[in-house]
Order: structure tokens, then C-alpha cells, then sequence
């Protein structure tokens, strides 16, 4: 609901000019005069003068990259991942004796591969870090999230044959 005694247009509530009745700023130094509105100023000594703007376009964001692409970090992440669950394998065939360390420790590593080249992929999306490296975040990725399935593979075929071969240990 709205005030009763407000009237539209009401000069109480309006902005005062910058003009006087001459034409003349306000708030400018005396002496100095005012550019024509269709022409632009030129940039002067004086900073704290009143310039003219000759279109109003709206204020339009520049954005710098701010974060520089990991890509290269990411991919040695990712292949880290699959390495360790190729160990995982080897020992899995009996070539190697690695065991569960391995193919666990490269789970955390596959998995934080592919979630940080998400993140990375979303900020190149939105202008926050530098689009050179998202090929190489990419593959990482893809990379990271295949080394994820190879290790959750590997250590689920571990616990599958182990837990396999308990009864015919106990017989």
C-alpha cells in the first residue's frame, strides 16, 4: 500500500540537476566551461572534472583470468590413478606382490583427479581460469575417472577372491 501523500512526480523525491539555468556545471571550478554534449572530452590534467559521455552504453565487465590452467598437474594425477590400479592387477595375476596399498591409494588420487578437472572445467566455462589447458584437463578427467572404475575394480576383485578362497581354507 502506498503513501497517500505521495504524489507521482513529486519534486521532493526527484534528483536536483547538474546544470544551472545557464547551462553551466554546478559543481565545476568557476571559469571552466562544459564540452558540447555531442562531442566527446578528451582526457585533461584535471581528474576531478565533470566529463561528457557521448553514448550511454552500460557498464560492460572486463574479466582476467585470475587462475592459471592445471592440466598438466591433473593428467600426472590421473596417470598416477591407473598406474596404481595396474599394480593392483599385477598383483591380482600373481606377477607382483603389491597387494591392497597400492590400488587404494590410487582410488584418492583417480577421484581427486576427476573432481578438481570438473572444478577446472566449470571455471574455464565461467572466465576464472585460463582456457589454454582444457584439452589436457579433458583427458585428465576422462583419464581420472577411468583409473576410479580400474581401482574399484582391482580392489573389489581382491575381496572377491579373498573372501573366494576362505572356504576352501576353512574345509
Amino acid at each position: 500500500m502506498s503513501n497517500p501523500l505521495l504524489k507521482p512526480n513529486d519534486p521532493r523525491f526527484s534528483r536536483p540537476p547538474l546544470t544551472d539555468g545557464e547551462g553551466k556545471n554546478r559543481f565545476g571550478d568557476p571559469g571552466q566551461e562544459t564540452a558540447p554534449t555531442d562531442a566527446p572530452t578528451q582526457p585533461s590534467g584535471d581528474h576531478y572534472s565533470a566529463t561528457v559521455v557521448a553514448s550511454e552504453q552500460p557498464y560492460q565487465p572486463r574479466y582476467e583470468t585470475t587462475a592459471p590452467s592445471r592440466g598438466v598437474l591433473l593428467l600426472v594425477l590421473a596417470v598416477v590413478g591407473i598406474g596404481g590400479a595396474g599394480l593392483g592387477m599385477t598383483s591380482l595375476s600373481g606377477l607382483a606382490a603389491a597387494g591392497w596399498i597400492f590400488p587404494l591409494c590410487a582410488t584418492v588420487v583417480s577421484m581427486s583427479a576427476w573432481l578438481l578437472a570438473r572444478s577446472d572445467l566449470r571455471a574455464m566455462r565461467h572466465g576464472g581460469r585460463d582456457e589454454a589447458g582444457r584439452p589436457l584437463t579433458l583427458v585428465a578427467m576422462w583419464l581420472g575417472i577411468a583409473g576410479l572404475a580400474a581401482c574399484v575394480g582391482s580392489v573389489g576383485a581382491m575381496i572377491w577372491l579373498g573372501l573366494s578362497l576362505l572356504p576352501g581354507l576353512m574345509s
